[in-house]
């Protein structure tokens, strides 16, 4: 452990989703894992203050929610009552394990104003626990006028988020969207595209994006709402452009087994707190026999790429140690418990909220 400070917390006895019957340890130091290894054959640092043995519990790297609209409609008679709303779901997403959520606000709203300067504040009061990335979100309309577009772009340039487009279904589609990505693209912005419900179901809208990813330099910048039918050669074509699929519980296990085999970069999202417990009312309808270790990557590891994010993961030495203990010891067990309290790690420091 040269160059490393004293290791500040040591997990031993857990298990992994893809080797529920081995048991691991492993080491944090500088909310890095400093050590991982099997569990007899790890020797725990005598400077270690803390040492939990999870006795045979899943240990999972935190989760990352791409889109999470926890305000919705919803009207507010005082703006206080807004913070208080959103603190509370803020603290539900913490608690459920989420070390990343990509908060939804939209610009329409008369309060957007307030909500965007209570996001800050909320993002600065529960930065040791979570990661909030602001979402601006407009309609294609609107983000398409050069002037009003433009003044919206440069505001979340200038003070850190994501662009996001409610794409509805109309004539100018192409046009419109071409001047969204020019727009995107010249402020160095990700972008979140939520399709209606009448583009989800045909693949049209997808193709064009596929077409615009790669023209305006935005591969693996760009999200995009999952198709309802699996048509494999625009998968095929999103692959090639790097853009990034995005699932919600409206789409079907065929559409999340054709994606996969098309080998397209795949998130799931929603706009619940707990992530994981509507992820798995998903993938436990895709019939797959250990969803957790087959799908884990659409809440882990494909968000954080698309964000930027450093890796997190309890089995590999130098990735981020913000993870999640489970009080179940395997896919049926966690899935089973999911309202089950769940231990948060973040930065290699056990949260309390």
């Amino acid at each position: 452990m040269s160059g490393h400070a004293p290791a500040a917390l040591a997990l031993r006895n857990f298990s992994l989703p893809a080797a529920q019957n081995q048991r691991f340890a492993l080491t944090i130091s500088d909310g890095l894992v400093a050590q991982f290894g099997v569990d007899n054959a790890l020797k725990m640092p005598e400077s270690a203050p803390q040492v939990l043995n999870c006795q045979g519990a899943l240990v999972l790297p935190s989760f990352v929610n791409l889109r999470a609209d926890f305000l919705g409609s919803t009207a507010f008679e005082a703006i206080d009552d807004a913070a208080l709303y959103l603190d509370e779901k803020l603290r539900a997403t913490i608690k459920s394990g989420v070390a990343i959520v990509g908060l939804r606000l939209d610009t329409t709203r008369a309060d957007y104003a307030s909500l965007w300067e209570i996001a800050a504040l909320l993002s600065h009061k529960y930065a040791h626990a979570i990661s909030l990335v602001r979402v601006a979100a407009a309609p294609l309309a609107t983000l398409a006028m050069m002037t009003e577009g433009g003044r919206i772009a440069a505001a979340v340039a200038r003070e850190g988020g994501m662009l996001c487009c409610d794409v509805a279904d109309d004539s100018g589609l192409k046009a419109r969207l071409e001047r969204v990505f020019a727009l995107a693209a010249s402020h160095e912005l990700l972008l979140d595209l939520r399709l209606c419900e009448a583009l989800t179901a045909n693949a049209i809208a997808l193709r064009t994006v596929a077409g615009l990813a790669p023209r305006f330099s935005m591969q693996g910048r760009v999200f995009v709402s999952a198709p309802r039918v699996s048509a494999t050669d625009t998968l095929a074509r999103c692959a090639e452009a790097g853009v990034i699929l995005v699932a919600d519980s409206s789409v079907r296990a065929l559409v999340l087994q054709a994606t996969r085999s098309a080998k397209v970069l795949l998130a799931y999202a929603c706009d619940a707190p707990d992530l994981l417990a509507d992820f798995l009312s998903v993938t436990a309808d895709a019939g797959e026999t250990s969803p957790i270790a087959d799908w884990l990557d659409l809440i882990t590891t494909v968000p954080r790429y698309a964000l930027g994010a450093p890796e997190a993961s309890p089995a590999r030495v130098g990735a981020n140690a913000d993870l999640v203990i489970f009080s179940a010891h395997n896919d049926a067990g966690a899935m089973a418990q999911v309202t089950v309290p769940r231990i948060v790690i973040r930065a290699g420091t056990q949260i309390s909220i």
